[in-house]
């Protein structure tokens, strides 16, 4: 790739997609979720009607029961086409270590642009619009279109309030601000499925998402006195599709909420969550790891579910401590 000369500038962005015809590959962070899913469709079906032909691709990628409904999702590829892009598109994602095998990713000149708005980006890239304090790149995706009088039609709206619904909570989580909610009223004059949305991510669950509810909970402890939740699922119970922490968080009195997940390749999925000013993500990037001040998290290999836990507690029981 090219030397990078860094950029963080929305009007850059705007003409390098203005100029000839790019082609695009389009990337996220591991394991997306439904703002990165969202925001990834969404971009797509922008940029084609700009003319550049576009790649999405998420290698594995295995589509879950809470992503069926997005529209375009069949076009995010599991293995990487050869194809001679001229522009690396990061979505939802600072940095390539973030990205499931990018190693993949040839080594031809491309230039390389980052729209993200999770904490501690360090300028890499040729171009980045970063800002941490909107809730979803849905959010910040929006209002670039809207100020570069790019049309949204139905199907990206809903894409994108989808983006939003999911990283907000449903509306409910502390980063949901005024100018989220305007924009998701917006996105559904644009004709985004709003009660489709609701339906297929938030009252669809399966036997399984059931079952792995009762495996949370009898596997949850409690720690009063650092005001600590957390729960663990070991591979047998793992489940893609359900995110344990968002159950346990919901606990009264309990400011921290942790979720330890192994996965069917043996890795430590942890999920951080607080409701309050306690930081998460200086918990996550102990550990390499990443996200937002009350919304974190990191993957560990080659240590046992049960090391994990003891570890990550500990790191929260020292940083709750030094803070009284």
């Amino acid at each position: 790739m090219l030397s990078p000369i860094v950029k963080d500038n929305k009007a850059l962005v705007l003409n390098w997609f203005s100029a000839l015809p790019k082609q695009v590959l389009l990337v996220t962070h591991r394991d997306p979720d439904g703002d990165a899913l969202g925001s990834c469709l969404a971009m797509q079906e922008a940029l084609r009607h700009q003319g550049h032909q576009v790649t999405i691709w998420s290698h594995a990628y295995r589509l879950l029961p809470s992503h069926a409904f997005f529209p375009g999702i069949d076009t995010v590829c599991a293995s990487l086409p050869r194809q001679n892009w001229d522009t690396l598109l990061l979505l939802d994602c600072g940095s390539l270590s973030r990205v499931s095998n990018s190693s993949l990713i040839p080594s031809i000149p491309m230039t390389s642009i980052v729209i993200d708005h999770h904490e501690g980006y360090t300028p890499w890239a040729h171009f980045s619009v970063v800002e941490p304090s909107v809730s979803s790149v849905g959010e910040l995706l929006a209002s670039l279109f809207i100020e570069w009088k790019w049309p949204i039609t139905p199907s990206m709206a809903t894409c994108l309030y989808a983006a939003i619904a999911f990283d907000t909570g449903r509306f409910l989580f502390q980063n949901t601000s005024a100018n989220t909610l305007r924009t998701a009223a917006y996105l559904s004059d644009c004709g985004a499925d709003t009660a489709g949305i609701s339906l297929q991510m938030f009252q669809n669950l399966s036997q399984k998402n059931f079952n792995t509810m009762k495996d949370v909970l009898n596997r949850t402890v409690v720690l009063s006195d650092i005001g600590l939740v957390y729960c663990s699922l070991p591979k047998q119970s793992w489940d893609p599709d359900f995110k344990a922490v968002d159950l346990i968080r919901q606990m009264e009195g309990m400011d921290i909420a942790a979720g330890f997940i192994e996965t069917e390749n043996g890795e430590i999925k942890v999920n951080l969550r607080s409701k309050k000013d306690f930081s998460v993500l200086a918990i996550a990037t102990q550990f390499n790891g990443g996200g937002h001040l009350r919304a974190a998290g990191m993957t560990v290999s080659g240590q046992s579910l049960e090391t994990v836990i003891d570890t990550v507690v500990a790191a929260i029981r020292r940083s709750v401590l030094s803070a009284t």
